[in-house]
C-alpha cells in the first residue's frame, strides 16, 4: 500500500500542476469573453477541462481507497460528495465544503457543456464561473496538500 500512496502523492502533485496551467489559461482569455464568441467557447471548454483534471484526482483516490460507485448514471456527483468524507482508519477528506461547493458547479456546468448541443453558452454565467474557479485554486491547493501530508504521517507510522 505505500508504494500505492507514493504513486498516488506523485499523481496528485502532476495534476496539481495541469490544473494550475488550466486556470492561467482560462485567467488569461477571460477579458476577451464579452468581445469574441471563441473566447468564451475556449474558456468554457477550459472550465470543463478544469473540473476533469480535478476529478482524475477524485477517480485516482477512490480506486485506492474505496473501489466502487454505487450509482453509475450518477457517479460524477457521487464521487465528488465522497472527496468531503473523511473515512476512518482508510484515508482522510480530500476536499473542504467551500471547495465542494464551487467544485459541484464546475461538474453541473461541465455537464452541461458536454451535454447541451445547441444552446448557446451564457457570458455572465462562464464569467462566475471563471471567478470561482480562480478563487478554488488557492483552496484546492491547500485542500492537497492537508491530505497529501496526512497520507505521508500515516505511511510515517506504518
Amino acid at each position: 500500500m505505500k508504494a500505492e500512496i507514493q504513486s498516488l502523492i506523485a499523481l496528485i502533485k502532476r495534476q496539481e500542476e495541469i490544473i494550475m496551467d488550466i486556470v492561467r489559461q482560462i485567467e488569461e482569455r477571460v477579458n476577451l469573453l464579452d468581445k469574441s464568441s471563441d473566447a468564451l467557447i475556449f474558456t468554457a471548454y477550459g472550465l470543463h477541462n478544469l473540473y476533469c483534471a480535478i476529478e482524475d484526482i477524485f477517480k485516482e483516490v477512490s480506486r485506492i481507497f474505496e473501489n466502487s460507485l454505487a450509482e453509475p448514471e450518477r457517479w460524477h456527483r457521487e464521487l465528488l460528495v465522497k472527496m468531503t468524507l473523511e473515512v476512518e482508519g482508510i484515508r482522510p477528506r480530500l476536499i473542504s465544503e467551500g471547495s465542494f461547493i464551487i467544485l459541484d458547479e464546475l461538474r453541473a456546468f461541465r455537464h452541461f457543456f458536454r451535454h447541451a448541443y445547441g444552446i448557446p453558452m451564457d457570458n455572465e454565467r462562464v464569467k462566475r464561473l471563471v471567478e470561482k474557479a480562480i478563487g478554488l485554486q488557492a483552496r484546492l491547493h491547500d485542500d492537497l496538500d492537508s491530505f497529501i501530508n496526512k497520507l505521508k504521517k500515516d505511511i510515517a507510522t506504518e
